[in-house]
C-alpha cells in the first residue's frame, strides 16, 4: 500500500484526511482523524513524511490567506506508524452475567423507553424548526450568507443523503452513518440510487453483476446482492423509509418523503429553472448552494460514476451560461460572483466564468480580487496545459 494526504481543492475551509491506497486492488481506507486546512491555490502546501527513527508519520501544512507576501501559518502533526482507523481503537466489552447485569439491563431498558417516548413527543417540533431554516434561506438576499446558512442546514438537516462534496448519510437523530457503507455496499447503493433518479427505472441486475461481481457466477452474485441490500435496509431503519423495488430485471430505490437527497433536489431545480421563462432567484440560489458544496461524489473514483458527474456538470454549466446571457435584472453582482464560483467548482478552467468573475469584481471596485482570480486561473491553466494563457487581464475584463 501507499499513504497520501488528500483534500478537496475546490474549497477554502476544508480538512485533510490520511488515505491508505492498495497497490493490488482498487481500494482505499480513510485513517486517523482530520486536519483542518485553509486551501488557497499556490499559497498552500501539504506534505507527508515518514520518520523511521521515531516510527511515525509527519504531516506538514502551510497556508497563506492572502498573497505570496502574507504571513503563512505552518503546522506540523505526528502520528504513530502504522496508522489505524478509528474503529481499530474501540472494542466492545463482553456482556457480564449475574443478577447485577440483569438489574442494570432492566434499568437501561426503562431509560431507553423513556427516551423513545420523549423523542416521539418532540420529533414534530424538531422537524418544524428545520423547515423554518430552509424557508429563511430561500429569502436571503446576500449570496455569501446564503451559502453559509445552507452549510449550517446541511449539518443540522436530518434524514438526508448528500452526494455533492462527498457521500454522506444522516439519520433521523442527526447521526452520520457514512462509515456504515463499506465500499461494496456503497457502490451498490449509489448505482441503484443514481440510476433511479436519472432514468426512473433503476439498473439491471446484468449491469450490476458486470460492474460489481464480474468474477462471480450468477448465483453467487445474486447472493451477494441480497446480503448487501439487507445491510442497506438495516442502515436505513434509522434514517427513514427506503425500499428496493424489482421490475423485470431492473432494481430501483424508493424513499419516503421525509428523506432529502441533494442530487435529486439539484436535478429538480435544474429542470424547473430550465422550463421557466423567468428565473426564480430563490431557486437559483438553492441550486448554487447545493452545487457549491463540491463535485458530485469527488472521492468515488470509479469509471461508472464519471457519466453522472459529467452529465450534471455539463447541464449545470450550460444552464448558468444561458442565465448569464439573459442579463436578468434581478441578478445582483453577488449572484454573478456566486455563479462564476459555482462554475469553477465543476470546471476550474472555464473561461466564461473567469470573464464573468473578473468583470464583476472590477465593476464592484475590487480590482485586487479580480487580479487574484485571474492569477489563480492562469497558474492552473499553465499546470494543466503546460502553456501560457492566451489572454491578458485587460483583455479578459474588456
Amino acid at each position: 500500500c501507499f499513504y497520501a494526504l488528500c483534500y478537496p481543492f475546490t474549497k477554502y475551509n476544508t480538512a485533510i484526511r490520511l488515505y491508505k491506497f492498495s497497490l493490488d486492488k482498487p481500494e482505499y481506507e480513510i485513517l486517523a482523524d482530520t486536519i483542518p486546512f485553509g486551501f488557497k491555490d499556490s499559497f498552500s502546501y501539504v506534505d507527508l513524511f515518514f520518520d523511521s527513527s521515531e516510527n511515525s508519520l509527519m504531516a506538514v501544512t502551510s497556508s497563506s490567506p492572502l498573497s505570496v507576501d502574507s504571513i503563512a501559518s505552518i503546522s506540523i502533526y505526528s502520528l504513530a506508524y502504522p496508522p489505524m482507523k478509528k474503529t481499530d481503537l474501540f472494542q466492545e466489552d463482553d456482556a457480564k452475567s449475574g443478577l447485577l447485569f440483569w438489574l442494570l439491563s432492566t434499568l437501561g431498558i426503562l431509560i431507553i423507553l423513556s427516551l423513545i417516548f420523549y423523542l416521539y413527543k418532540s420529533r414534530k417540533s424538531k422537524s418544524v424548526s428545520v423547515k423554518i431554516i430552509d424557508e429563511d434561506i430561500s429569502t436571503d438576499s446576500t449570496s455569501t450568507e446564503t451559502v453559509n446558512r445552507i452549510n449550517t442546514v446541511k449539518t443540522l438537516r436530518k434524514q438526508s443523503i448528500f452526494l455533492f462534496g462527498g457521500f454522506q448519510v444522516i439519520d433521523r437523530e442527526g447521526n452520520d452513518l457514512t462509515s456504515e457503507f463499506k465500499p461494496l455496499i456503497k457502490n451498490l447503493f449509489l448505482l441503484i440510487l443514481l440510476n433511479t433518479i436519472k432514468n426512473g427505472k433503476g439498473i439491471s441486475f446484468i449491469k450490476l453483476k458486470e460492474l460489481l461481481w464480474f468474477d462471480k457466477s450468477e448465483e453467487s452474485a445474486n447472493n451477494n446482492r441480497g446480503v448487501a441490500m439487507s445491510k442497506i435496509r438495516q442502515i436505513f431503519e434509522s434514517v427513514g423509509e427506503a425500499k428496493f423495488n424489482k421490475q423485470g430485471s431492473y432494481w430501483s430505490l424508493e424513499f419516503g418523503d421525509e428523506i432529502y437527497c441533494d442530487y435529486y433536489e439539484a436535478l429538480l431545480l435544474l429542470k424547473n429553472i430550465k422550463s421557466s421563462k423567468r428565473t426564480d432567484i430563490n431557486d437559483l440560489k438553492k441550486l448554487l448552494s447545493i452545487a457549491s458544496e463540491g463535485e458530485l461524489l469527488p472521492n468515488l473514483q470509479v469509471e461508472w460514476v464519471d457519466s453522472f458527474k459529467s452529465d450534471f456538470s455539463n447541464d449545470f454549466i450550460d444552464l448558468l451560461l444561458d442565465l448569464i446571457n439573459r442579463n436578468d435584472e434581478s441578478f445582483t453582482d453577488s449572484v454573478y460572483i456566486d455563479i462564476a464560483n459555482a462554475i469553477f467548482i465543476h470546471d476550474p478552467l472555464n473561461e466564461d466564468a473567469l470573464k464573468l468573475k473578473c468583470k464583476t469584481l472590477v465593476k464592484m471596485g475590487k480590482n485586487g480580487l479580480a487580479r487574484n482570480a485571474y492569477t489563480t486561473f492562469i497558474k492552473e491553466y499553465q499546470a494543466w496545459f503546460d502553456a501560457n494563457y492566451k489572454f491578458t487581464f485587460d483583455q479578459v475584463i474588456s
